[in-house]
């Protein structure tokens, strides 16, 4: 039996030979390699389906007019599934605001660095060199920052622009 290439990590593979259709298998058998090829084959099938996420959608919708209090009867039902949705909800508030908050710092971090940058010294030789090295420090700090918010710093790309 012939080794394969995994298509997710690139790794070699022996195809499992009780799995039904085994000379097909397109990754490793990973969790992660498995779920990556799971979520690729989704998205082409969504590409190839363009329409059905609306359709479902006003399928959906028809249903829950049809069906007014099923959730606020299923949660009176279910105290479990209400108290795990509840702290689910609660915890992705706060991620959300933690994330609002980083922002915020980051903005801030991004214009004290501008601040720093725009300081020059006296006008000596030694003065020039250094302010050189820290303008390149400063650029590398903005870039690191920016990389991940581009529109904190006016979506410079990198060091000098």
């Amino acid at each position: 039996m012939a080794a394969n290439r995994c298509r997710v990590c690139g790794r070699y593979f022996r195809p499992d030979p009780r799995k039904r259709g085994w000379n097909k298998q397109r990754t490793c058998g990973r969790d992660s390699c498995r779920q990556e090829q799971s979520r690729r084959k989704y998205q082409d099938w969504i590409k190839r389906h363009p329409g059905y996420q609306a359709s479902r959608r006003l399928k959906v919708r028809g249903w829950a007019a049809a069906y007014p209090n099923y959730w606020r009867q299923y949660r009176r039902g279910h105290r479990q599934y209400t108290d795990r949705d509840n702290q689910r909800r609660l915890a992705s508030k706060k991620r959300s605001q933690r994330s609002a908050k980083q922002t915020v710092r980051r903005g801030i971090l991004v214009e004290k660095l501008l601040a720093v940058k725009g300081f020059r010294a006296g006008g000596s030789a030694k003065q020039t060199v250094i302010a050189r090295r820290v303008d390149a420090l400063v650029d590398v700090l903005i870039w690191r920052e920016g990389s991940a918010k581009q529109s904190l710093i006016g979506g410079r790309a990198g060091p000098g622009g």
